[in-house]
């Protein structure tokens, strides 16, 4: 056994980080001398580790491999063809484009799918035109291809990509490649799709990724007709598709997208966007905000926080005795701004509330009121 194959025999025997650290160690040396051990290797269906460190040496050596990669792509078994095409697209050589290409005309289509999903790794606009035309293949080579073009981007993709979302079969897909690759003509396209059945989530997901990309809203009347549907969407099963429903409710500017809005408020992934919603809704909310107060359920303190900001502060009364004592704060900041006989006797009652924080925020408002802020000694 020679030195050269020695060396990458004791890579079978390392753990994954020194095996990572001596692959390197080999990819920065003479290439040539491993590549017929590692076509041997390839060819080893049984033996998978021997298989996976030839695929990782390979990804190693880069562009240093890529001709002897594009000569296995002629090979007669077609697993070491897939394997080429595979490695060719995970390490990006260009020059290896139109050997990609041609392979689209292999006879096994899971070569075929390989050099697609090589070529959609690439990135390289050149192939959008020949992965246009394998829109019309098998089943599993078209899903392939809407992938590449959504990878590669760009005006032509995105073209085609468009035109494609009337295949309703393949909708779904295309409107996650546009997801990734989408424009501001490209909100336009998917928002004809948003309210039909099953795909309406993908659309509004791709569209609602797109608009926050690209710093832009669809028109408020598509927001305002497709309320019912956003409503819905916002229980999806689907968290990305959940979170740009209530995204696109806080677009609405409707009092309607108020309670949706409000039961947001619990998802940490989508308080925030919630919270803007309702701070644009203003005082439209308002009422709901109360209701949701009255109804002594959950995300209180930052509800009446919301509240606290609409101005609505004579609504804060009735919650001042609240048993939330974040709610209690906020009464007691709020009532600081009502010069009523009634506030001040709240205040009184709230400046001895066995919470610090509730017994600080009423002796500060009774102090506003007096008119003495800044001789108290508080900290502002």
């Amino acid at each position: 056994m020679d030195e050269n194959q020695d060396r990458l025999n004791r890579l079978r025997t390392k753990d994954w980080w020194s095996r990572k650290k001596e692959i390197e160690e080999l990819a920065a040396g003479h290439e040539e001398r491993h590549l017929a051990v590692l076509e041997s290797w390839l060819r080893k269906g049984e033996d998978h580790l021997s298989r996976n460190i030839a695929m990782e040496v390979f990804r190693a050596l880069g562009s240093g491999a890529t001709a002897f990669l594009v000569s296995l792509l002629s090979d007669s078994d077609a697993d070491i063809r897939i394997f080429a095409a595979n490695l060719i697209g995970d390490i990006g050589d260009k020059d290896a484009l139109t050997a990609l290409i041609e392979a689209l005309e292999d006879t096994d289509v899971n070569v075929r799918i390989a050099a697609i999903e090589a070529l959609g790794k690439m990135g390289d606009a050149r192939a959008v035109g020949v992965l246009a035309r394998r829109l019309e293949d098998s089943p599993w080579s078209v899903m392939a291809a809407v992938d590449a073009l959504g990878r590669i981007g760009g005006d032509e993709a995105r073209t085609v990509l468009h035109r494609f979302l009337v295949r309703g079969e393949y909708r779904g897909m295309t409107c996650e490649a546009l997801e990734r690759a989408g424009d501001r003509a490209s909100v336009e396209q998917l928002m004809q799709y948003v309210g039909r059945g099953e795909i309406g989530g993908l659309a509004l997901r791709a569209l609602v990724t797109i608009a926050e990309r690209e710093c832009v809203m669809p028109s408020p009347l598509f927001i305002a007709e497709t309320l019912p549907v956003l409503k819905d969407l916002v229980q999806s099963p689907d968290a990305a598709v959940r979170r740009a429903a209530l995204i696109a409710l806080s677009w609405a500017g409707k009092a309607d997208a108020a309670p949706c809005l409000i039961a947001a408020l619990g998802d940490d992934g989508l308080q925030e966007h919630a919270i803007n919603g309702l701070m644009a809704l203003g005082r439209d909310a308002v009422p709901d905000i109360i209701g949701a107060l009255r109804g002594r359920g959950g995300q209180r303190g930052i509800l009446a926080k919301i509240l606290s900001m609409t101005g609505e502060v004579h609504a804060f009364p009735e919650f001042a005795g609240d048993a939330d004592s974040e709610v209690r704060t906020e009464a007691a900041l709020a009532l600081g701004t009502v010069n009523t006989p009634e506030a001040k006797a709240l205040l009184v009652k709230l400046s001895a509330d066995p919470v610090d924080e509730v017994k600080a925020a009423a002796v500060l408002s009774l102090q506003l009121m007096k008119g003495g802020a800044g001789n108290d000694g508080l900290s502002r």
